[in-house]
């Protein structure tokens, strides 16, 4: 919901090309806030799961941050 305010609120600019590339970043970061629920749910299953203990791992955290790079 907040995505959905925050391109229905945001300023309008009379630039078109200026416009056009923030219409275009608002669609990206509601994909992308999308995606990171998609993340956490897949990395909570292989928490609850504990997947990462056959191949070393002590953690999910350990497996996403040597795997991905992520951070928490």
């Amino acid at each position: 919901m907040d995505n959905l305010i925050m391109v229905t609120n945001r300023p309008k600019f009379l630039n078109k090309d200026l416009e056009s590339a923030t219409i275009a970043l608002c669609k990206c970061d509601m994909q992308i806030k999308a995606r990171q629920f998609d993340i956490a749910a897949i990395l909570a299953d292989v928490d609850a799961r504990k997947l990462y203990v056959d191949d070393g791992f002590s953690s999910t955290q350990e497996y996403a941050h040597s795997t991905f790079g992520m951070q928490k």
